[in-house]
């Protein structure tokens, strides 16, 4: 028998907001234990995840859940392959296999991205490359939203581009957790308060200080250098400024893209900037990654613990 002590204990609570995240811990945990205390009587929602657990050795993205019964007043006990946890350590980031593309169709507000069986959740980080058309996304990681086992779509308006997208690859990326981060511009209204569209999230706050950097193929050369402040937060992908746009010229990317090409770029400046503070007590962190399967509806209160062992 072998006999592992235990040598730590974590604990903590998270509100969800029914998409994946990062749970920072340290240090890669050999037990986590979960329990949704908003739903844990609940028999009003059929499937609702009430607990979770997981142990290290288990494969990525798996892990053993309580649920409600689908249809009926009781729970039962599952063991799911996909959306669940995966461990993950940024000294040493887990490689993703590429994922061949069925198609990309382009989009006013978003485009969609087809795969034959992407494996993704909403939020994770995904780049897309070899695109043989809609080049113009080849090389950017995009925080996705999926909306079924074969598509998601990227927060882009790619709809004056020249084609639809044929050929290439996606491949899931591991979050950057390091300050500052670099970010690329997608989009700028032209207006009073212009809003910034990124790529992905951009963890900016009210009151942060950002240079934008826009080359002249996508059109807002007067945005080039610019320094602004954040004045509101849209989502994690879109923020306002204090920039008024409306005498530039429209941001766009360019309609056929031709390589090498200089995306634009977000990053933040200023000692007083949210995701400046303290940059240089930045480490390889490691936790665990909570996919959608295990984190249960938006607003939902979960109470965690994590054990680490040490050999015996």
């Amino acid at each position: 028998m072998d006999l592992t002590p235990v040598s730590g204990i974590l604990r903590g609570s998270f509100i969800s907001t029914g998409a994946g995240f990062n749970l920072p811990m340290g240090f890669i945990p050999d037990y986590y234990h979960a329990v949704n205390v908003t739903q844990a009587s609940s028999n009003a929602n059929p499937a609702v995840v009430k607990k979770v657990e997981w142990f290290n050795g288990f494969p990525a993205g798996t892990a053993l859940v309580v649920s409600n019964t689908t249809g009926l007043a009781t729970d039962e006990s599952t063991g799911i392959a996909t959306l669940g946890i995966t461990s993950y350590d940024m000294a040493n980031p887990t490689t993703y296999a590429p994922v061949a593309l069925t198609s990309m169709t382009r989009g006013a507000t978003t485009a969609v991205v087809s795969a034959a069986n992407h494996l993704l959740a909403t939020g994770d980080l995904v780049r897309i490359y070899s695109g043989v058309t809609m080049t113009q996304l080849n090389g950017l990681v995009f925080r996705v939203t999926v909306t079924n086992a074969t598509d998601f779509t990227i927060p882009v308006d790619s709809s004056a581009w020249a084609a639809n997208g044929t050929g290439g690859f996606l491949q899931k990326v591991s979050p950057d957790l390091f300050n500052p981060y670099r970010n690329e511009v997608v989009g700028i209204s032209v207006e009073a308060n212009a809003i910034v569209s990124t790529a992905r999230a951009h963890g900016y706050q009210i009151g942060d200080i950002v240079r934008l950097h826009v080359p002249p193929q996508f059109g807002m050369i007067q945005a080039d250098k610019q320094q602004v402040t954040v004045t509101a937060v849209g989502s994690a992908v879109t923020f306002t400024t204090n920039m008024n746009s409306l005498a530039y010229t429209a941001f766009a990317f360019p309609v056929v893209a031709s390589y090498p090409l200089t995306f634009a770029q977000v990053g933040p400046i200023g000692e007083i900037t949210s995701s400046l503070l303290n940059p240089m007590r930045n480490v390889g962190t490691m936790g665990l990654f909570l996919g959608t399967g295990v984190v249960g509806a938006n607003a939902d209160v979960w109470f965690w613990y994590a054990l680490k062992g040490s050999a015996a």
